[in-house]
């Protein structure tokens, strides 16, 4: 089983127990007693990146309005604050 960490295009979601292990090593390294955790349970999820990030609003013909904001992949955390303001800023407009 080949080791995945954040790749684009990776999909697979399936438990790796190879990165799992990898992770609470490195983990462990910091913090030694994380070497005798017990872990309770993996979850495995997917981050959809693109080529740029998508902040932008849609007023669909029923006049509703939709604030796209997606394509963050693994930079979701460092994005947050200024996607947040970039939509805060098209919804105070209306």
């Amino acid at each position: 089983m080949r080791l995945r960490r954040a790749i684009d295009g990776e999909g697979d979601l399936a438990p790796d127990d190879k990165g799992a292990a990898g992770i609470l090593a490195r983990c462990a390294e910091v913090e030694p007693r994380l070497a005798e955790a017990r872990v309770l349970e993996h979850r495995v999820g997917a981050r959809p990146t693109r080529a740029t990030v998508r902040v932008e609003e849609e007023t669909r013909e029923d006049g509703t309005v939709v604030v796209h904001n997606y394509g963050h992949g693994g930079a979701g955390v460092t994005l947050s604050w200024g996607c947040a303001e970039e939509v805060r800023a098209l919804l105070s407009v209306k």
